[in-house]
């Protein structure tokens, strides 16, 4: 029996420490008030920094299309010298020439008479990532590129961003930080009660968003435009999300 009555003791001492570790407990006028993380005033406060792109991304590249994989090779690998080539004329760093993709895929037609499919040609692919950090010469570059690869040429999008966004977070930062005051402030007198400190704050999410031109042109098709390709660099956001809850009361 006292066996019992001592492990009856410890199990009552165990569930006291868990109920006091899953809240926290103050006195008011003798009454005990029960928190959780749930109380309060929730809000979410987006900061938004509007900057200029000093960098630009093009997807460029060649797609080649012939009934034998040796030829598409190699009309592929020839236009797509011709366009490096003309990255190195242009002074484009190896470094800031990433391949995106490389790939040989057989096309292939339906025989309706025979229930089959037959290999009618090769398809090549090679295209990459050039890292401009000129943006005003982004137009005569696309040019080059588009003469030098002739009518193979792919370009799939040209992508302006920051290079460096990090150091204008600190701003965003702070511009949600009163976005979220502003929010809970305005909540907390609709609702008639007094908005206490922040009791809760994390930065759920933040993001960069870059602008883009261009879907899947092909060579011919930019050199149908103007002599110059016309490209504008425009501006992109950088936005920070916070969630912040404030203790309130009556």
């Amino acid at each position: 029996m006292k066996k019992l009555w001592i492990i009856g003791s410890v199990l009552t001492a165990v569930i006291i420490i868990l109920s006091l570790v899953g809240c926290s407990a103050g006195t008011t006028g003798g009454n005990t008030v029960v928190a959780n993380q749930q109380q309060g005033i929730w809000v979410t406060g987006e900061g938004k920094v509007t900057v200029t792109p000093d960098i630009v991304n093009i997807s460029m590249g060649v797609q080649s299309n012939e009934a034998s994989v040796a030829v598409a090779l190699q009309k592929a690998s020839g236009a797509m010298d011709n366009i490096m080539a003309v990255l190195k004329t242009n002074k484009i760093a190896d470094s800031d020439i990433q391949t995106q993709q490389f790939s040989v895929n057989p096309q292939y037609s339906y025989d309706q008479a025979s229930g089959k499919q037959n290999i009618t040609g090769y398809n090549v692919t090679n295209t990459v990532n050039v890292k401009l950090r000129d943006i005003s010469s982004v137009g005569t570059i696309i040019d080059a590129v588009v003469t030098a690869g002739g009518n193979l040429t792919v370009i799939n999008n040209v992508n302006f961003t920051v290079e460096d966004p990090t150091r204008y977070y600190d701003d965003a930062r702070q511009k949600a930080v009163d976005d979220a005051n502003v929010k809970a402030k305005e909540i907390a007198s609709l609702s008639g009660v007094t908005l206490g400190k922040p009791t809760y704050i994390v930065e759920i999410s933040s993001s960069l968003n870059p602008i883009f031109y261009g879907n899947s042109a092909s060579g011919s098709a930019i050199m149908s435009s103007q002599s110059s390709t016309p490209v504008n660099a425009g501006s992109t956001d950088i936005v920070l999300d916070i969630q912040v809850s404030y203790s309130i009361s009556n």
